[in-house]
């Protein structure tokens, strides 16, 4: 295990886990995500059970939260850490969607389980191109550069204040001395008391905005029916690439 200055023991290593839980303090915002879902005094204990949680998707959140990266003072922290006060009374989807940002994760109900969607490194698991696509076309929308935010605002509490309200900006010089302006965008980093985090959730913020800007649009058939919201696919369209000669299924 590693101990970290605030006295919270984290594992350094994850092994083989077979569903089984057991109570302990965490700041590792899946655990408390699933606190939420599942306490019957402060959460929505009365309506969901552990059976209507897609648990090992959870778990594989919590690993991603917990592994370690720069703490910007040249050491290191977990990824995502949660250290907030729940003082009142919330609408219950607000309080899971809050919880769920700290991790880049979206709340789902999949037609059998509450499951949770990550913005995380993932492999594609499936490829389209002009044979399983319907009338074989793909259409592209763009955003505009000029309205791409290229300096991101984030609120998060700062332990050395106090806890209070401080704001660190994560910008990108090089878009804003292209377009001659800045644009800004204002984040709060939910839960979030670590400086380096808040630079994270900054730095997604600003990648999304500046990388993320086509969207592909198709239509298709049974082909799509194992696909879930999040998952990663691949896209081989031979009309808008000139050096892509073809693509198909093999007929045998």
């Amino acid at each position: 295990t590693l101990r970290f200055k605030n006295d919270i023991i984290r594992p350094n290593d994850y092994v083989l886990w077979d569903g089984n839980l057991r109570s302990a303090y965490t700041n590792n915002p899946a655990w408390i995500y699933l606190d939420i879902l599942t306490n019957r005094t402060y959460g929505l204990g009365e309506y969901l059970t552990l059976s209507d949680i897609n648990m090992f998707e959870l778990y594989t959140i919590a690993r991603y939260c917990d592994e370690l990266v720069s703490d910007g003072k040249g050491g290191l922290e977990p990824r995502f850490t949660c250290n907030v006060y729940l003082t009142k009374s919330s609408e219950a989807f607000k309080v899971i969607k809050d919880l769920s940002s700290v991790f880049r994760g979206m709340t789902i109900w999949d037609g059998r389980q509450v499951t949770l969607v990550q913005d995380r490194p993932k492999e594609p698991i499936y490829l389209f191109n002009q044979s399983n696509v319907l009338e074989g076309t793909f259409s592209y929308e763009y955003t505009g550069s000029r309205t791409r935010a290229n300096s991101i605002e984030v609120t998060w509490n700062d332990p050395l204040q106090k806890y209070t309200q401080d704001v660190v900006v994560v910008s990108d010089t090089e878009h804003q001395n292209k377009i001659g302006r800045v644009e800004p965008k204002q984040v709060i980093a939910f839960g979030c008391t670590s400086k380096a985090q808040a630079q994270r959730v900054g730095q997604w913020h600003l990648n999304t905005n500046l990388k993320e800007t086509q969207v592909i649009k198709f239509k298709t058939s049974i082909n799509a029916i194992m696909l879930n919201i999040g998952d990663i696919i691949a896209v081989q369209d031979s009309e808008a690439i000139e050096r892509l000669v073809s693509g198909g299924r093999i007929k045998h």
